[in-house]
């Protein structure tokens, strides 16, 4: 029972370094073999990858920044914004963000890899975070959950939204490391894959 507790535990306080390793991982491999990718390609990625930054800097100004913990912390209940349509905007933004990186390296294993860490990752961390919100949340947790979806959003809002005023400034500030390693991989693959 203590290894359950400390692996999400784990996962969740280090995904931020798991996430860089798995974008980095089949790099040199692609180098080893002589792989390319194309321009096209890799613009497909990039514009997918700032289309997905710009979904995580929207819905960060709704958590005031403070999505980037290392401990699952939660002041409130966040149910406006991105939150009325979607259980888990973020990962939605993630998920946005690794295909973008997976299009512009254009290799069958990324795309293996990709899918094998969304899936394995994300299922540790939103079971822990539910867990997290269920205990603390109660009642409130489990009406908004069971209208809200983890990663599809539905066309009308959760009725009970909070009225949660955006502050985009500390969502761009909380995102700014987050775009500068993603605008170093996109450098990366271009200068070393794109011909």
């Amino acid at each position: 029972m203590r290894m359950e507790t400390n692996f999400p535990k784990f996962v969740f306080k280090n995904r931020r370094f798991i996430h860089i390793a798995v974008a980095t991982l089949p790099i040199p491999f692609k180098v080893y073999f002589e792989g390319t990718s194309t321009l096209l390609l890799w613009l497909v990625g990039f514009l997918l990858m700032l289309s997905g930054i710009a979904f995580r800097i929207y819905t960060a100004g709704y958590l005031q920044g403070k999505h980037t913990t290392t401990t699952i912390i939660a002041d409130y209940m966040c149910t406006s914004g991105p939150f009325a349509y979607i259980r888990n905007p973020l990962y939605l933004g993630n998920f946005i963000i690794g295909l973008s990186l997976t299009v512009a390296f254009n290799e069958w294993y990324g795309y293996l890899l990709f899918a094998i860490h969304y899936i394995g990752v994300y299922s540790i961390l939103i079971s822990y975070e539910e867990k997290f919100m269920a205990k603390k949340f109660g009642a409130a947790y489990a009406e908004y959950r069971a209208y809200t979806r983890r990663f599809i959003p539905r066309l009308k809002p959760f009725k009970g939204s909070s009225n949660v005023i955006p502050d985009f400034k500390v969502g761009i500030s909380s995102e700014k490391y987050y775009l500068l390693i993603l605008f170093i991989l996109f450098a990366l693959l271009y200068f070393l894959f794109v011909n």
